[in-house]
């Protein structure tokens, strides 16, 4: 008798599901801060997808919640600090999420307006 992988697997919309619980679940969450400095390995990575919509995409277990806070290295050499606005789960693989951010200023000086993230090529 051979197992079938739809009777061992969660299907992708419970997957969906789970994911989407686990993101909108604020109430008792206590606000995690992401390092992107730190998240650049497979599996483990948070990058940019477009600067100027604060547009991320990531592959994190578990997935980063809305009101978590960002730190990303700029270009000034100073961190950003920027707070999830919008986390979209993706449904396979289910670690992928994309994200929309908020400037929050910089982690040394919240008044200075941000610069552009390190690493950027025009």
């Amino acid at each position: 008798m051979r197992l079938s992988a739809l009777n061992i697997w969660p299907t992708f919309k419970s997957r969906r599901a789970q994911q989407e619980r686990e993101v909108k679940e604020n109430s008792d969450h206590p606000k995690k801060v992401w390092d992107m400095r730190t998240r650049n390995g497979w599996g483990n990575s948070i990058g940019w997808m477009n600067w100027e919509t604060r547009m991320l995409h990531g592959h994190t277990t578990p997935l980063p919640k809305e009101g978590d806070e960002l730190l990303a290295e700029m270009q000034s050499g100073k961190t950003g600090r920027f707070r999830f606005a919008k986390v979209e789960p993706c449904y396979d693989p289910s670690d992928m999420w994309f994200a929309t951010v908020e400037d929050m200023g910089y982690a040394d000086d919240a008044n200075e307006a941000l610069c552009e993230p390190a690493g950027r090529k025009e």
